[in-house]
């Protein structure tokens, strides 16, 4: 039986994700050792992403899976809303567009067993059409490390500041998770954000796991390899030089919406 302090929720953020979600949770029921709890909060989903899920967990009940209603679709929010609902000591962050490494959980365990790590994530493995496409896997790595130490070289010295985003199923602590204040809801790079936070209150050190997660590459997939590197790591320096999200997320966002126009068409 497990004890309180190794038992592991999958908090799994969620908005319209119908297409993908039942894929997820397929990868996620053959984890082993599986985690203790799964919470998956949706931000309030148009399509059928909730029924297919309470489907899914009705049909699995030794999931130990729930469905909460966010009153929000802000990732943040969501995401804070689970751990608040959470029972376990450990939380894990799931995509609803990422399969897990089959030991996950143990991973997780075994590295924030280690006082001195905070935070860890995995490797993120970008899968197009089928395939695994190297060069985003190979640069999103990079980005761990060389946005640390471009921008933030105190921290990465000093503190261990490593640089995870969703896809990388970022694991902390309920205590750091708490002594960080929770996830900041901000509109977008809330995952960045929270590695900065705990790298700057100094509560411990960020370690990747180099076990890979398979992260859906749809972006990719409609926008193209270079317009999709472009566009990502231009975020990512938007965000490291320390501009207001405000100031940048409507580009993005205004960029997604135009491809999404455009392949309608």
């Amino acid at each position: 039986m497990e004890n309180n302090e190794s038992q592991v929720a999958l908090i799994i953020p969620c908005l319209n994700e119908s297409d993908l979600i039942e894929q997820t949770l397929e990868a996620v029921a053959d984890l082993d050792p599986p985690p203790s709890e799964i919470l998956l909060v949706d931000g309030g989903s148009a399509d059928a992403t909730v029924e297919i899920v309470e489907r899914y967990f009705k049909a699995n009940p030794q999931l130990q899976g729930r469905v909460l209603i966010s009153s929000k679709a802000n990732r943040g929010f969501q995401l804070n809303l689970g751990a608040s609902e959470s029972n376990a000591e450990i939380f894990c962050f799931l995509h609803a567009d990422t399969l897990p490494p089959p030991n996950l959980i143990d991973l997780v365990r075994r590295t924030l067993a280690d006082p001195r790590v905070a935070v860890c994530g995995t490797r993120s493995r970008y899968m197009v059409n089928g395939r695994r496409e190297r060069c985003i896997t190979i640069s999103n790595i990079g980005k761990t490390y060389i946005i640390p130490l471009i921008f933030f070289p105190w921290l990465f010295w000093r503190h261990g500041f490593r640089l995870f985003y969703g896809d990388q199923l970022i694991s902390c602590r309920r205590s750091v998770w708490e002594a960080a204040g929770g996830i900041p809801e901000t509109l977008m790079m809330e995952d960045a954000e929270f590695c900065l936070r705990i790298a700057r209150l100094g509560l411990g050190k960020g370690k990747l796991i180099f076990a890979a997660a398979k992260t859906s590459g749809r972006r990719c997939e409609s926008w193209g390899f270079w317009r999709t590197c472009f566009t990502y790591y231009a975020l990512t320096i938007l965000w490291a030089a320390r501009i207001p999200v405000e100031r940048w997320a409507a580009w993005y966002q205004e960029t997604a919406t135009c491809q999404a126009e455009t392949e309608k068409h």
